[in-house]
Formats: C-alpha cells, structure tokens, sequence
C-alpha cells in the first residue's frame, strides 16, 4: 500500500491507502465524474473562481443554500457548467476540492490517520485500467481534505467514534472496528446463478434465508414514487422516478464504457426511458425481467458487493455498539433493510440496461454500467 506522513496545519497527519502501488491512476478526461450533482464548493474556492472574472458566478453556477452548504448548480440533463467541449474543466486550477479529490475517498480513522479508498464511479477505477506512473499526490490531498469545511467534520465524526468505540473495547480492536467500516470483512460468499439470488446472499448475515423477488422492486419504486406524487420529499437517500439529493432532482445516469458518452435513464409513469443525447426509448415497467449473470459479470459484481456491503455492515455494528452504551435503539437492522433496497436498485439497474441493449445475459459491460451511477448513489448511506 502507499503510505506517508503530511503536515496538515502544524501537525504530523499519517495516511495510508487501502490498495497496493500496482494501482496508479491518471485522469483519462472520459468527463462522467463532472456529471454529479452533489459538489460542494467553499467560500474560498468560490472567491477563487471570482478571481478568474466570473463576475456572476454565484447567480450563474452556484446554489447558495442547499442542505446548508453551497453547491456548483447542475441542470437535468447537462454536465458541470464549467466542462467544456473538450471535456476538459475551465477552472481547473480553482475547481473545488471534492473534484481534487476524485476518484478516492478519504475517512479520518483516528486523529493522527486518514485511510484512502477508491470508489468505483471513475471509470479508471472500474475497469481497472490504470497507467504505468501514478499522478496522484497522495499527501496533497489529504492536506486538501482535511483542510476543507466537510473534511473538518468528518475528522471530528470519527473522533467521537472512535473514543465511543474504545470506552467497550481494547485499542487494537477498536482501531481495526474502525477501520473496517471502510473496507471488505466478508472474505467469501455463496455466488448463485441468478441476479436477485446473488443480491440476497448478503441477506444470510441478518441470518434471513428469504429471497427477493422482482415484484419487491417493482413494490418499491411504486411506494416511493406514490411518496412522491402526495407532495411529500422522499426520506433521503431515496428514489423514484428520479434521484433525489435534498431537494435536488436529477435522472440516473450512466456512460457508455466505450464511447464515453453519458446516457440517462428514468423511471416514470410506470415506464423506463433511456435518454442518449436526442435519443429517447421507453420500455414499460413490466417488461424489465430479471436475467442472468455471465461468469465475468458474476466475478465483478461479487467483487464489488463484498467490499461494498463489508463498509456498510461493520460501519452499522459500529454505531449499534455506540448506540447500546447510551441505552437507545440501535439503527443497525434498519440500515441493513435499507441497504438491501439498494442492493435491489442494482439488479434493476443491471437488468434495465440489459435490456436497453438486448442482452440476453447481464454481460460484463451491463454490470460496470449499472455500478457507475450506484457507487455514487451508494455513498450517501456511508
């Protein structure tokens, strides 16, 4: 793994990477990280931006008040407005710092260390394509973090956690506990032939044995899009028609792994639409069957869940021991029933797309492209 020690405001701050050295990433400029709606942007990076000439920038580029940050703005369809025609940033030597950031997350395990991760949105990072010298200045982005309003925070976050966690076990244990809610526990997993199958292998550590059916799904999205109609904001992170951030509405969106062109899709009125540029096709909901993974899929999708669902269930055993030393209910099977949505919202992702392109196997393809937009949705259960 990479590993060092960065002065961050005139103290010893250690990182470490969660990958080894074999992993080098360089900017491929494919412009899909550009496309989300959830960058927050700092006074000072806005007074930055300024200082280039955008005189109205925060009337053109940014919502002042969302969920008490402020955020560069995203219409429906279209990318940052600052991505030009050759998909390359026209702030850049200004852009905020979750674009510097991108494609690693980085988690405040203790006071003194930050562990970096990757997510699987970037498309480098999906397909495993990395290059043969390595751009990233691991140390400059942890100062960058943790010099950030949003990485303050979460520094103060994982330090009453961690000193919650130690008050009931020992400082090793409490270490490793913490660090586990960023990484993989699950080391092996019943594969089955079938998406729904694959997906509810998870459900074995809530010791459940039911399996999900797509009528589940179906029942899911029509909850929550009758959540919708009645004027009521969908409890957040949730879905319907649309993916909705606060009170942010935008369509799920993929790219297109070799074009690298950015397609959306949508479900509405008991219909599917895919969206690709000026291009419009609209499957009805019903017509979504569940199909079968090919052995690569199945190898990448196993892959992906097992680190995925490894986060998010030692980060809620976690919080359940938190919420046992305060004698309050713990959030633990509640997020685990959530959790399980998601994993349902992958398959219907898998299968749409699938379907889109009329395979009649979830190809290997079909799987990375349903995972581009989840691992993005996905971190808001973190």
């Amino acid at each position: 793994m990479y590993s060092g020690v960065v002065d961050v405001e005139g103290r010893e701050v250690r990182w470490e990477t969660t990958f080894d050295e074999s992993i080098k990433f360089k900017c491929t400029n494919c412009g899909y990280c550009c496309t989300s709606s959830n960058v927050e942007i700092s006074k000072d990076e806005i007074l930055g931006i300024k200082g280039l000439g955008k005189k109205s920038f925060t009337e053109e580029f940014v919502n002042e008040e969302h969920e008490n940050s402020t955020r560069i703005k995203n219409t429906d369809k279209d990318p940052c407005l600052f991505l030009n025609e050759k998909k390359l940033c026209n702030v850049y030597e200004h852009r905020p710092s979750v674009c510097r950031l991108y494609p690693f997350k980085l988690v405040p395990v203790s006071d003194g260390l930050v562990k970096i991760d990757t997510t699987y949105s970037c498309k480098s990072m999906l397909t495993k394509h990395f290059s043969k010298e390595n751009e990233v200045d691991f140390g400059e982005i942890v100062k960058t973090f943790l010099s950030h309003p949003f990485g303050k925070h979460q520094q103060y976050q994982s330090g009453i956690l961690h000193e919650a966690v130690k008050e009931h076990l020992d400082k090793d244990s409490a270490t490793s506990q913490c660090w586990e809610s960023i990484i993989s526990e699950i080391h092996s997993m019943e594969l089955f032939e079938q998406t729904w199958d694959l997906m509810s292998s998870f459900e074995k550590t809530r010791e459940q044995k039911e399996i999900l059916k797509k009528s589940d799904a179906h029942e899911y999205i029509s909850r929550a899009l009758e959540h919708y109609k009645s004027n009521k904001l969908p409890i957040n992170p949730s879905y319907s028609d649309d993916f909705f951030y606060g009170s942010h509405q935008r369509p799920y969106q993929s790219m297109d792994l070799s074009t690298n062109k950015v397609y959306y899709f949508r479900i509405k009125e008991g219909n599917v639409i895919f969206i690709d540029g000026k291009n419009e096709k609209n499957y009805p909901l019903e017509s979504i069957t569940k199909k079968s993974l090919s052995p690569e899929a199945k190898d990448f999708l196993a892959d992906y869940l097992r680190k995925l669902w490894g986060r998010q269930l030692t980060k809620q055993k976690i919080e359940q021991k938190v919420y046992e030393s305060r004698g309050t209910i713990p959030s633990f099977s509640i997020q685990l029933d959530v959790a399980k949505k998601k994993f349902m919202l992958l398959g219907f992702f898998m299968d749409a797309i699938a379907h889109n392109r009329e395979d009649n196997l979830i190809t290997m393809k079909d799987a990375q492209e349903a995972v581009l937009p989840f691992d993005l949705i996905f971190c808001y259960l973190r």
